[in-house]
């Protein structure tokens, strides 16, 4: 079993129930929220090495990596023991979760107007410039942004922000 997090004390905890037999050997158990960019992670498992017949489980808390990659079974840290257990033993493939990071800096899932003004936004140009650039108003430029937040689990235009000034490799692919 690997455990990789940046937290010692969740650490410790996890290799504790491993020893206790209740987890897989071969799993890999990821703290999302020990890293602060979806690039920083798939830097991280690639360059880890781990063997492909390796599972992988995806630890969140309440951070916005987490809210962004909750779609991908990302498994809570409030669960019971017994809960956290079967959900970390069931995990997913490695090449799933490098497939689905990928996809998320490429930001494959947004329409070709939201990467147009993501990439603006990730450059770090103000809705005027962008609206400006591309003939449409401000507000469109703000409503297509919510939009593509609350397509990755975001709330807000400004949750959206922070998570790609977090995330400087986040490149768009047009």
């Amino acid at each position: 079993m690997m455990v990789i997090t940046k937290n010692i004390y969740l650490k410790l905890a996890l290799e504790r129930l491993c020893r206790q037999d209740s987890l897989k050997v071969n799993v890999c158990i990821f703290d999302i929220s020990s890293f602060s960019s979806i690039s920083e992670m798939e830097k991280k498992i690639s360059s880890l090495h781990i063997p492909l017949c390796y599972r992988f489980a995806l630890l969140g808390g309440s951070d916005l990596c987490t809210k962004a990659l909750f779609d991908f079974n990302v498994i809570s840290m409030r669960l019971c023991i017994s809960e956290l257990t079967f959900s970390i033993n069931k995990g997913i493939t490695l090449i799933s979760v490098i497939k689905f990071l990928n996809e998320c800096n490429t930001l494959s899932i947004f329409t070709s107007r939201q990467k147009l003004i993501i990439n603006g936004l990730r450059c770090q140009k103000s809705i005027t410039e962008i609206s400006n650039e591309l003939g449409i108003s401000a507000k469109t430029v703000y409503d297509r942004a919510n939009n593509a937040a609350r397509r990755i689990n975001l709330r807000s235009f400004a949750e959206l922000i922070h998570i790609l000034r977090d995330d400087a490799r986040m490149m768009v692919k047009l």
